[in-house]
């Protein structure tokens, strides 16, 4: 995108100043939600809402169809049953550099760490119902605490190994 009236417009090849004019042209409360969006990828607008804080998904709507005009998010239409279909949002490769740029890593550093490459994205979508079930209860958790949620930390799929007390042998939880 190339900033033109205060306004970004979407070129075909973005470069690292274009990722640079977006850093400094994005509010707090966008950049928060593009933070999101690539640390829960796919995720539902009900979802980040809640994790924004924001007053309803009327707000979260509008920053995220801002940030998809200005190429730093974007959005798969998911079918997920008979005429019901649902915006499932994920960074750009823009949002990214972006991103990086902000928190002074490599976009590919990134994109590898939050597990946003094609091929992730790729499985993320053929776990989508259970992806989607962690999600609701991800947004259920932060209705149920009151004051201004924060994720601190999100991985998926999770899997820790430990060795039991009574035995030599690790268990893996997943």
């Amino acid at each position: 995108p190339a900033l033109r009236g205060g306004v970004m417009t979407p070129r075909s090849h973005p470069t690292w100043r274009d990722a640079g004019d977006a850093a400094g042209a994005l509010t707090p409360a966008r950049r928060h939600l593009l933070l999101l969006v690539a640390r829960l990828p796919l995720a539902p607008v009900a979802v980040l809402a809640r994790l924004c804080g924001t007053a309803g998904a009327s707000a979260a709507y509008r920053h995220l169809d801002r940030l998809r005009a200005t190429a730093l998010a974007d959005a798969i239409h998911a079918p997920l049953g008979p005429r019901l279909s649902q915006r499932l949002w994920h960074p750009t490769d823009l949002g990214l550099a972006m991103l990086g740029i902000v928190r002074g890593v490599e976009p590919a550093a990134l994109a590898r760490a939050y597990r946003l490459r094609r091929r992730d994205l790729l499985a993320r979508l053929r776990r989508l119902p259970s992806l989607l079930a962690l999600y609701r209860l991800l947004g259920a958790l932060v209705a149920a605490v009151p004051g201004a949620p924060r994720l601190l930390d999100w991985e998926v799929p999770w899997r820790r190994s430990f060795r039991r007390i009574d035995a030599a042998a690790r268990v893996v939880a997943r």
